[in-house]
């Protein structure tokens, strides 16, 4: 029992004993590591060439090959060496610690042997006197010094200088948007949010359509799909910010209760003779959002013991359990077909009279005309048909127009009532129970209660916008609950926005959205020459196919931006640059030609819906490392006295 530190148990000596059991142990499972590695690689011997393959490949692979024999060889040699021999003399050792313990004169072994190191360490970290003067002269040292000394404080005083002027000029810029008093003062947070709302209207202005099309129809749909896009994750965000923003819960299973709402609209909506209920969508809406609410009051009970990761896991899996319901579960399933999975053929808010009119439409036959044969009618006058008109559409005009308004209401609905009752004394509850439970307790609040009750609210507003995400989608399948396209896009605008702030959330939002239209876009210029951004999605293509191939050039760039980032004191920049010359550097090891033509058969293009990905936890790690707070960070509430003036 030496080698696994059972007498430096006995003893008491932790410590020693722990490292005893890590070395015998690492040498054990290495060893056997290594084993494996080289019984299972290639086999050892001579190398036999196929026939039929060409001289120059042929001697290519052979060496190759012999290459990472004798690699395999060499880990099994470093396994062999490890086990049995490291633990063998590990017991020899502990076999002499053992005697000098039986014979009262045990002293650490290797306690001289650390002071010898240590000894050798500061005489080469720290030359003596007399060798110090027999390299150089004292004046000599001096000057030195004077000249660090010297350059250093002109750098300083250059650097302060200038990043001093540089923050003056932005301090007269923010005073004069009327952000100078702060993102955390009412004032300060408003005059950001306009700022920064008019910056991205403008994104959306200038973002492109197909020019082949008809520009204001295009423009028309494009606004209309983006701000229904915008509408559906600002209220999910909403939601995200009641439970964790100002009640401190670490909810991950916001999709669980937008999946009531788009699945329970959805079945309970689709008309009978395609298994679905047929009831209408405003008792439909408000059913899935007691259903939603009702789950949320009970999720809160079970898990009132879970605190942070354990809350957060339970939260994500029950989203997961609905997605795989959704792909085989048959009370989960409306539609023609038998074997489809999802939910379909469920009826739209409103489209019936935006394409048809008010009054009943029916062919020759006395059928009633659908939607989209309303839409193809020109006989039919009807709202969508004389917007198109009035616009110059050329054609009527498109459902996500009234789809967005429908989305804006939903938003101005949802803004009005969570701001009320943040105000409310409800929502100071809320706050205190978020910063300390036990204080919130302490004065009369019944925690799990008030807990229960917000979880309640925020998933019946989760349900809220998974109503609006069946409508958008049209058809709903096991894949729009993937956390990649929800649960991980919410919380980066939460994170983004900044959490405890409405504002935060639709500025995070709107960044969110508009990443992912211009990725769209980019999508679709990649790939033809004729559509808008096609030269930013080639320069896009061609600064990849430079990362893969020349990874060292792209370290050596980092490592260059590092160095000026310490030079002009940007430690925090220049840790970033680190990390990122660091994965460069990996990739120089890892990569070779041959991966790299494994992978990519013709050209090098980069495969933008990762890039889409790649962005957005971009922001987040950026936003984390230099605004940890968010955009907009969360403004002290300071109600109102009787007398009209604040609070102290």
């Amino acid at each position: 029992m030496g080698p696994l530190g059972a007498h430096h148990f006995h003893q008491r000596r932790s410590g020693r004993a722990i490292s005893t059991l890590l070395v015998t142990s690492s040498a054990f499972f290495i060893g056997k590591a290594t084993s494996f590695i080289r019984t299972n690689s290639y086999p050892s011997g001579p190398v036999v060439v196929p026939d039929g393959v060409d001289p120059d490949i042929a001697s290519n692979w052979v060496s190759l090959i012999e290459s990472e024999q004798a690699f395999i060889s060499l880990i099994g040699t470093i396994g062999d060496v490890l086990w049995p021999w490291i633990p063998l003399l590990v017991w020899i050792f502990c076999l002499y610690e053992s005697y000098l313990i039986f014979n009262d004169r045990y002293k650490d072994p290797i306690h001289p042997f650390k002071l010898k190191y240590h000894s050798i360490l500061s005489r080469i970290s720290t030359p003596s006197d007399k060798h110090s003067e027999r390299t150089i002269s004292k004046n000599m040292k001096d000057r030195v010094e004077s000249l660090r000394a010297n350059a250093d404080s002109w750098l300083t005083a250059r650097t302060a200088s200038l990043f001093g002027t540089l923050g003056k000029q932005g301090d007269a810029i923010l005073q004069k948007a009327g952000i100078g008093e702060g993102r955390r003062t009412e004032s300060g947070s408003k005059a950001a949010f306009r700022l920064l709302l008019a910056l991205l209207l403008l994104f959306v202005v200038w973002l492109p359509v197909d020019p082949s099309s008809n520009f204001m129809f295009a423009k028309t749909l494009q606004v209309s799909n983006l701000v229904t896009f915008l509408s559906i994750y600002l209220i999910m965000s909403l939601s995200l910010n009641l439970s964790t923003g100002y009640t401190g819960l670490l909810n991950f299973g916001v999709i669980f209760f937008v999946s009531i709402g788009a699945i329970g609209v959805g079945v309970l909506t689709a008309p009978s003779d395609v298994a679905g209920y047929g009831w209408p969508i405003i008792p439909a809406l408000i059913f899935s959002m007691l259903v939603a609410a009702i789950s949320g009051w009970l999720l809160a009970y079970p898990t009132a013991r879970l605190r942070g990761d354990y809350f957060a896991v339970i939260t994500i899996s029950l989203g997961e359990v609905v997605r795989i319901l959704l792909s085989g579960e048959p009370l989960l399933k409306t539609g023609t077909t038998q074997g489809a999975i999802g939910v379909q053929r469920y009826p739209q808010p409103l489209e019936v009279w935006w394409f048809c009119g008010r009054g009943e439409q029916l062919d020759e036959n006395g059928v009633e005309l659908s939607p989209f044969e309303c839409k193809n009618n020109e006989a039919i006058d009807s709202i969508a048909r004389t917007i198109g008109e009035t616009l110059s559409f050329g054609q009527p005009a498109p459902y996500y127009l009234l789809l967005a308004i429908i989305g804006l209401i939903c938003v101005m609905i949802v803004w009005r009532a969570l701001s009320m009752l943040y105000s409310s004394p409800w929502g100071r509850i809320l706050r205190s129970i978020r910063e300390d439970e036990d204080v919130a307790q302490h004065h009369g609040h019944d925690v799990m209660t008030h807990k229960a009750a917000a979880l309640a609210v925020s998933a019946a507003i989760a349900a809220f916008a998974g109503a609006l995400f069946a409508w958008y989608l049209g058809s709903l399948q096991p894949s729009f609950m993937q956390p990649s396209r929800t649960t991980f896009l919410v919380w980066a605008a939460f994170v983004i926005g900044g959490a405890g702030n409405n504002r935060g959330m639709l500025i995070g939002a709107m960044i969110i959205t508009l990443n992912e239209f211009v990725i769209n876009r980019l999508v679709a210029a990649q790939s033809s020459a004729s559509q808008p951004l096609h030269e930013l999605a080639v320069a896009i293509d061609t600064v990849f196919a430079w990362l893969v191939t020349e990874p060292m050039q792209a370290a050596l760039l980092m490592i260059a931006i590092m160095a000026l980032a310490y030079l002009f004191r940007r430690k925090a920049m220049a840790e970033s640059a680190g990390w990122i010359a660091s994965v460069f550097l990996l990739m120089v090891w890892l990569l070779h030609q041959r991966s790299i033509d494994e992978v990519f058969r013709t050209d090098i293009q980069v495969n933008l819906a990762y890039v889409k990905v790649l962005i957005i936890g971009l922001i987040i790690v950026t936003s984390l490392k230099y605004n940890e707070k968010g955009l907009l960070p969360e403004v002290p509430y300071r109600p109102e006295r009787s007398d009209g003036g604040d609070s102290q």
